[in-house]
């Protein structure tokens, strides 16, 4: 996978959320800790900071790359002094991603409260797998709360 690979992928999310009418998902300004990749919205009271990672451990990007973007969203949400962030996952990976998160609810998506604000993950499977009836065994990645957030 090459940078421009990844590129389309942030663009085709910019297209689809300009689609449902968030205006500007095509700025990235600059923050003290950066620039998100996707920020829209943001003078209003249901801003929209995303920061996007892909998990595909066959390129080594595995789940340091999402404990990073977790980091980097929270730091992007103070930046911005905004009460929610997004982190859109795009799994190229065969073994499905799983959120081992505390809070236990069935909601979609699977979010985190950290510092009083909230965090949602969004896992957008892309890997090109075999036929469910010839997949075998289900392999997972789990990414723990206590991993994305470590108590000092």
């Amino acid at each position: 996978m090459n940078k421009n690979f990844e590129q389309l992928l942030e663009d085709d999310l910019r297209l689809f959320l300009f689609d449902q009418g968030i205006d500007y998902p095509f700025s990235t300004p600059s923050s003290v800790s950066g620039r998100a990749d996707v920020i829209g919205k943001i003078e209003t009271e249901d801003p929209i900071i995303i920061e996007i990672k892909i998990l595909d451990r066959e390129k080594n990007y595995g789940k340091n790359r999402i404990k990073s973007g977790f980091s980097q969203i929270v730091k992007y949400a103070n930046d911005y002094n905004k009460d929610v962030g997004y982190l859109v996952i795009y799994n190229m990976d065969e073994a499905e991603l799983n959120l081992n998160f505390t809070k236990k609810e069935n909601t979609f998506p699977p979010s985190i409260q950290f510092n009083g604000k909230v965090f949602y993950f969004i896992i957008i499977n892309l890997a090109t797998v075999e036929s469910a009836s010839k997949v075998g065994k289900m392999r997972e990645i789990e990414i723990t709360e206590s991993e994305l957030v470590k108590n000092n």
